[in-house]
C-alpha cells in the first residue's frame, strides 16, 4: 500500500468529482503521461476551489487524507497552494487553486480525460500535452532558468508527442503568455521547428 501514487490519484479523483471540483493533474505526472516518466516527490493538481467546493472537498477527504485546515482556508481566500497527504499510501499531493490567469484558464478549459485503473475504466482529468508544455516553460521562466528539469520534461513531451501536438495552438498561446522564445528553442531542439 505504501507509495502507490496511481491508487492515491484515483482515490483523489473520485473525491474531487464527488465534491464537484473541476481539476486537472499537471506537473511531472502530466508530463510523464504525455512524454517521458521521471521520478517525482508529489502529484500536482490544479483545482477550481470556491468556499462551497472546499467544504465538500474537506468532508470527502475523510480520515484517510491529512489536510491542514488553516492552509485549506488560506488557499480558498488567497489562491495559495496547499498539500494533502494520503496517510496509508504516504503520497503527497500539492493542490493549486486556479486563478484568473490565462494559463490556469487554458489548462482547465482544455483538460483531457485519461483512463487509469486496473481495467482502464476510471477517468482522471489531466492537463493537455500542449498546456503541460506551456506550464513547464512558465515554471522554467519563473525559476530564472534554474529548473532545468522543466525543460527536460518539455523535451520528453515534444519527443513523444511530436507532430500529434497542436503546434498552431501551442505557438499562439506561447506568444500570448510571453513564452514564444522558450518554446521555439525547445521545438528546434526536438526537431519540430
Amino acid at each position: 500500500m505504501v507509495g502507490d501514487p496511481e491508487a492515491a490519484l484515483l482515490e483523489l479523483a473520485r473525491i474531487l468529482d464527488a465534491a464537484g471540483v473541476t481539476y486537472a493533474v499537471g506537473g511531472s505526472v502530466a508530463s510523464g503521461h504525455h512524454g517521458e516518466i521521471r521520478a517525482t516527490n508529489d502529484i500536482d493538481v490544479l483545482v477550481e476551489l470556491g468556499p462551497g467546493e472546499a467544504r465538500r472537498f474537506r468532508e470527502q477527504l475523510g480520515q484517510v487524507w491529512h489536510v491542514d485546515e488553516t492552509a485549506l482556508e488560506a488557499a480558498v481566500r488567497g489562491g495559495r497552494s496547499f498539500s494533502i497527504v494520503h496517510l496509508e499510501r504516504i503520497v503527497k499531493v500539492d493542490l493549486f487553486p486556479a486563478t484568473e490567469t490565462r494559463l490556469d484558464r487554458l489548462q482547465l478549459a482544455r483538460r483531457v480525460a485519461v483512463r487509469l485503473g486496473e481495467r482502464g475504466d476510471e477517468v482522471v482529468w489531466f492537463t493537455s500535452a500542449e498546456d503541460t508544455i506551456l506550464m513547464k516553460l512558465e515554471w522554467y521562466r519563473r525559476s530564472g532558468g534554474a529548473l532545468e528539469r522543466q525543460l527536460r520534461d518539455v523535451a520528453g513531451v515534444l519527443k513523444t508527442r511530436g507532430r500529434d501536438l497542436d503546434l498552431a495552438y501551442l505557438r499562439a498561446a506561447a506568444r500570448e503568455l510571453g513564452l514564444a522564445e522558450l518554446l521555439e528553442r525547445s521545438l528546434q531542439e526536438a526537431g519540430l521547428a
